[in-house]
C-alpha cells in the first residue's frame, strides 16, 4: 500500500509485510511479522 514518509524523507512509498512462521513439534505456528518499505515512488 502506498504512504506518504513525512516523519522520514517527505516521499511516497511502498512497503509490504512478510510472516514469520516458528516451528515446533510437527506444526508451524504465527510468530510475528515485519514490514519493509520497498521503493520510493516519485
Amino acid at each position: 500500500m502506498p504512504y506518504f514518509d513525512c516523519k522520514g524523507g517527505d516521499i511516497w512509498m511502498m512497503t509490504y509485510t512478510v510472516p514469520f512462521f516458528g516451528y515446533t513439534n510437527g506444526s508451524y505456528y504465527f510468530r510475528k511479522s515485519s514490514r519493509k518499505p520497498t521503493k520510493r515512488l516519485h
